[in-house]
């Protein structure tokens, strides 16, 4: 098994020639969150689990030997099977100090490891969007993100709760 911490971590926009690289893929393939789906692993990375269909064989993945790497391109289908538009919060490519304070809320309220701060925070667990949605407001003392506007009282509060997050990203601590 590989340790997920020595994989690279690079973020999608920073691989600007990924659709490329989508179009030289060797197999396209249909596949489902398995029901056991996402679970974390001991080091911090993921383990994601997916069902093919029996006429889909994952070949590519079965004869591979350990360790093998791959690209995977997902998107995420509705109800048809017709490919979901995706969801930005920010602008695509856009640098985290150029968004508002209410964009940055709503993704690092997405994120696991922020929910796993802030429940080492609050000293409560936060284990869904929800949950952090309603601890962020609450430590800004508004009723909605969106309501964390540039230059407010509410996004000053913001920063802090990002700034210390950032801080137990580095030090694995609070301050």
């Amino acid at each position: 098994m590989t340790d997920a911490a020595a994989l690279p971590r690079r973020a999608i926009s920073a691989i600007p020639t990924m659709p490329n690289r989508a179009a030289r893929a060797s197999v396209a393939m249909e596949c489902r969150l398995a029901p056991e789906g996402i679970r974390q692993n001991g080091d911090g990375g993921f383990r994601v689990a997916l069902d093919f269909h029996p006429l889909d064989r994952p070949d590519l993945f079965l004869n591979a030997s350990a360790g093998a790497s791959f690209m995977l391109v997902a998107v995420e289908l509705d109800d048809d099977g017709e490919p979901k538009p995706p969801v930005f919060i920010g602008r695509p490519g856009q640098n985290w100090d150029e968004m508002k304070p209410a964009a940055q809320a709503a993704m690092r309220c997405r994120d696991a490891e922020f929910r796993r701060f802030l429940t080492r925070w609050a000293g409560e667990p936060i284990e869904t969007v929800e949950d952090a949605s309603d601890a962020v407001c609450l430590h800004c003392g508004v009723n909605r993100k969106r309501q964390i506007t540039p230059r407010s009282q509410a996004a000053s509060l913001w920063a802090e709760l990002d700034s210390t997050f950032r801080y137990w990203q580095l030090r694995g601590d609070l301050p």
